[in-house]
């Protein structure tokens, strides 16, 4: 590892530590994919913030962003411990909904146009992954990132995964993320048709890399 991308996700760690987020997790990644972002003029949308710590991760590392989030529960940040934190930042937003709910993401996209950078972190449940990623592909212009693949494979929110299951976890890992999610024909049928689309030159998307637990769609606006 170069000095410069040590000290890349040094930073990056230093900053999900602050904010006690678990987007340290990715300490592997985002240090990676960001940076050619990270002086642009953008509007970021996270999708499920829970306390939103990783909103206000997102205004440190970015240097000129306006920071959106959206959360089906809205007692957590706006009771919880960073709520005056996130009242202190005229740069995030959040706004309280379902992922799931088209007339919310209807509303989200009709109210603060197209966003550069989409994180879906939200319930991990296919349907709804689905369902966020249709009703927002036209409304991205740079990276569309999905979390936390490994948790879609239970059904449920959040599960946490046990060491009893963690050589299935690896195994599937090893598959490169193609059996995460709940339902291996859905995920194969409506994945692979985007990619057989970049095949044939006719995608909005410029290319889907799927990685151990998380997977990112770029536009063909990127850049």
């Amino acid at each position: 590892m170069s000095f410069e991308a040590r000290e890349a996700r040094e930073e990056w760690v230093q900053l999900c530590r602050t904010w006690e987020t678990d987007k340290e997790n990715y300490h592997w990644f985002y240090p990676k994919i960001l940076p050619p972002f990270r002086d642009k003029k953008l509007k970021i949308l996270e999708i499920g913030v829970h306390y939103g710590s990783s909103l206000l991760l997102f205004d440190d590392y970015f240097h000129n962003a306006e920071i959106y989030g959206l959360d089906i529960d809205g007692t957590k940040w706006k009771a919880g411990k960073f709520k005056e934190d996130i009242e202190k930042r005229p740069n995030i937003k959040i706004i309280e909904g379902s992922q799931s709910d088209v007339e919310v993401l209807f509303n989200l996209c009709n109210n603060y146009g197209s966003f550069d950078i989409i994180i879906d972190d939200g319930s991990h449940l296919i349907e709804d992954i689905i369902c966020s990623f249709e009703m927002l592909k036209n409304n991205f212009s740079g990276l569309y990132i999905i979390e936390d693949t490994a948790l879609t494979l239970t059904g449920k929110y959040c599960e946490i995964i046990n060491n009893k299951k963690l050589p299935f976890i690896k195994k599937l890992c090893k598959d490169n993320n193609s059996a995460l999610f709940q339902d291996r024909n859905v995920y194969e049928n409506y994945w692979s048709d985007k990619i057989r689309d970049l095949d044939k030159g006719q995608s909005k998307f410029s290319s889907i890399t799927f990685l151990p637990n998380i997977m990112y769609i770029e536009s063909q606006q990127n850049g």
